[in-house]
């Protein structure tokens, strides 16, 4: 249940970047899904275990923790996004 939940902010996260971008191509829509889904999973996991003292998912995610979730996935979007447009130049 909690890497479902991360999943799925995840994917939130990433459509919504997409959304902001005004991105209309399907691939860009589906690679920032995806990594919003990775950025969620590395943050959940690292706040967790940082926040919470557990070091895998299975204890359960906390308020805190689920408050990192969104910016860390955001952050990553950011990131790839970044590199991607750098690495084009």
């Amino acid at each position: 249940m909690n890497l479902a939940l991360l999943l799925l902010i995840g994917g939130l996260v990433g459509w919504v970047a997409s959304l902001i971008a005004l991105e209309d191509d399907r691939r860009i829509i589906l690679f920032n899904v995806g990594t919003g889904m990775a950025g969620a999973l590395l943050t959940g996991l690292m706040a967790s275990t940082l926040i919470d003292g557990a070091s895998n998912l299975r204890s359960g995610l906390s308020i805190a923790t689920l408050s990192f979730v969104p910016l860390g996935s955001a952050l990553m979007v950011m990131l790839i996004t970044f590199l991607q447009r750098c690495a084009a130049r």
